[in-house]
């Protein structure tokens, strides 16, 4: 019974520090996603402008 306890409070213990990293991971994650999205946004509307003028220039 004793054991159980210990082993319960040990992994209670160890949980929050895996959080930690998990949430780490995660927030590095969404930063390179949102600036994936900037830089394929940026292009397309660089392009785009590109071609208009083209077109009716």
């Amino acid at each position: 019974m004793l054991d159980q306890i210990i082993k319960g409070f040990s992994q209670a213990l160890h949980h929050p520090g895996l959080v930690v990293n998990e949430k780490a991971d995660i927030r590095t994650a969404n930063e390179n996603k949102r600036q994936k999205r900037t830089r394929s946004t940026s292009r397309l509307l660089s392009k785009g402008a590109y071609q208009s003028k083209r077109a009716y220039g």
